[in-house]
């Protein structure tokens, strides 16, 4: 019986994400780094207020004084037998001014801070970047807070990088966004404040869909989109259909998401709907349930992802929609060459922020769409800026223990460096190339059918195969159009395989406009990629392995293929 969306969402989740909880990791983070003496921490967060109350619970709690500064107010000190009071503040905004009150030779009237104590500097990380005196402020910390129980915390965003002078001194530390639990609890807390008789009733599993729209949201974008959505559906109370309330609170997110420039929340595809493919679709299905904490007790790691490889217009990206679809996680694409029109030293920031995002909405599906051409300018003619992009890339695609799977597409090959595509970053690479005959057959009734038309009331569909041969997945969806805009100009007649076959001559196929583009890729998947297609003949599951030829030399020549896009075919979303 197949699992529903929430189900098989449900299902991929780990204990691990099911109990983990941020802010005590970091506490614990910070403890450790508290005993080891460390003087001067740097925490980048998106949420400065619960990492402030996070670090003065670990104060109070180790009975160390807890003082935290602001350009507003300055230096705000908290009694930590009377925790609930307002606190004491100085009015020394100037950060350099308010760095040195830390120390005896401050303006603090000559009185230094205890020698026990945390104290938390939010936001001064645009001075300190330009500021010698800061810098050399912070430094002297790092060395003399050593000896004592002295910490300096600086809160700043998490695009924030430290000045060169500072890399050595300071350790960085992230706050995370809310986990699954953390998550859960805002939930619960926000439901329980309805009273009973207005309060719906959703199944855990539910309740998963509804929090995992809300994975990578901070605590305060949660509670908007959980209390806009009730706010929203308040005359339904308690009767809102779980399935409408999961969507307002995924749109709220697709706006969340949207605010990175970088990041797109995709709307998935059916499997149903992608034409052949049948040796992928294979391989997806028997992955789709390694991510839950059934697959890792059995001794599974959860799948890293794969490589998607062909000429445009093969079904690539909407093979990436219906990816997202079977193994019911949410789809997100990673926009490249946004991250490359950012201003002149950003480009780092944005990657490490967007993919810090993507770990905090996992498990989920990072498409990297048409990878070859971000990444056609990594030779260090841009002063190294794509060669960082791509390393930190590398390094997360290695080191990222969050479940998230990749789907890398490309057109060519060329520019994709080795070890991009290389085992332990991706799981497969796949060649995606030009659909046989059983599976130009599949994709034109497809096409017919999202446009209203039974494929079995349409007469000769045989020739339409015969005459497409050759023909890209694209082509074939343009020439189903174009049948349907003609038959309804000549008054509504009825579509036949006569008609859909007539529209291949008035198209020259890409294999033979770039023929030998199209011969290089297939020597070169021949080499180096599984066929994403079965054979004819063969049968999903049943067929034996290709052996990839590994003794043919193809040169440089032999990666490259450079074919203007024409878009991608073989699902619904390509209308949409």
């Amino acid at each position: 019986m197949a699992l529903t969306q929430h189900q098989q969402l449900s299902h991929n989740m780990s204990d691990e994400q099911r109990t983990t909880r941020h802010t005590q990791q970091f506490r614990k983070k910070f403890g450790i780094l508290h005993q080891a003496a460390v003087g001067v921490v740097l925490v980048r967060t998106k949420e400065p207020f619960r990492a402030i109350e996070a670090l003065r619970d670990f104060a109070f709690t180790d009975k160390m004084d807890f003082k935290l500064w602001t350009i507003l107010n300055g230096w705000q000190t908290y009694d930590r037998s009377r925790p609930t009071e307002d606190p004491q503040m100085d009015g020394v905004v100037d950060p350099l001014a308010a760095l040195r009150a830390i120390a005896a030779n401050g303006p603090n009237q000559g009185q230094p801070f205890p020698e026990t104590g945390v104290y938390v500097m939010m936001y001064p990380h645009k001075p300190l970047s330009q500021h010698i005196g800061m810098i050399q402020c912070v430094k002297e910390y790092a060395k003399s807070f050593t000896s004592g129980r002295q910490r300096l915390v600086i809160l700043t965003p998490f695009g924030f990088s430290l000045p060169e002078e500072l890399q050595d001194d300071v350790v960085m530390l992230d706050f995370d966004t809310p986990s699954y639990a953390e998550l859960r609890d805002i939930y619960d807390r926000l439901i329980g404040n309805i009273p009973a008789a207005k309060r719906p009733v959703y199944s855990d599993e539910e309740i998963d869909s509804i929090i995992a729209n809300g994975a990578g949201m901070t605590q305060q974008e949660f509670e908007s989109a959980l209390s806009r959505s009730l706010v929203s559906e308040r005359p339904m109370l308690p009767n809102i259909e779980h399935g409408r309330f999961c969507q307002m609170v995924g749109d709220f997110k697709t706006e969340v998401v949207k605010r990175s420039d970088v990041l797109e929340l995709m709307k998935p595809a059916s499997m149903d709907d992608i034409g052949g493919l049948d040796n992928l679709k294979h391989w997806i299905n028997q992955r789709a349930n390694c991510f839950g904490q059934e697959a890792r007790d059995f001794g599974i790691e959860p799948p890293k992802g794969i490589a998607l490889i062909g000429p445009p217009g093969t079904g690539k990206s909407a093979a990436s929609k219906a990816i997202s679809s079977r193994l019911g996680i949410p789809l997100i694409k990673l926009d490249i060459g946004r991250v490359f029109n950012s201003l002149v030293g950003s480009s780092e920031a944005r990657i490490r922020e967007a993919l810090k995002m993507v770990d905090s909405m996992a498990p989920c599906v990072l498409m990297i769409d048409e990878a070859d051409k971000a990444f056609q300018n990594t030779s260090g003619g841009d002063s190294g800026v794509g060669m960082r992009v791509l390393g930190a890339l590398l390094t997360w695609m290695q080191e990222t223990s969050a479940p998230v799977f990749l789907v890398v597409t490309a057109n060519r090959t060329a520019n994709l460096p080795s070890e991009f595509l290389r085992k332990g970053r991706l799981d497969e690479v796949f060649n995606v190339s030009v659909p046989n005959e059983t599976e130009r057959l599949e994709i034109i009734k497809i096409h017919l059918r999202l446009r209203g038309k039974n494929p079995d009331d349409v007469s000769n569909l045989e020739m339409a195969v015969e005459k497409s041969a050759g023909y890209v997945s694209a082509e074939l969806e343009a020439a189903v159009k174009d049948a349907i805009i003609e038959a309804f100009n000549t008054g509504g007649g009825a579509i036949t395989g006569q008609l859909i076959a007539t529209q291949f001559e008035c198209m020259v196929p890409l294999s033979e406009a770039f023929r030998e583009d199209f011969q290089q890729m297939e020597q070169w998947a021949a080499d180096n990629a599984r066929p994403a297609s079965l054979a004819e003949g063969e049968v999903a599951g049943q067929a034996k392995p290709r052996i990839r030829n590994r003794n043919r030399s193809t040169g440089d020549g032999g990666r490259a293929m450079v074919i203007g896009d024409t878009g991608d075919s073989r699902a619904t979303s390509l209308d949409s």
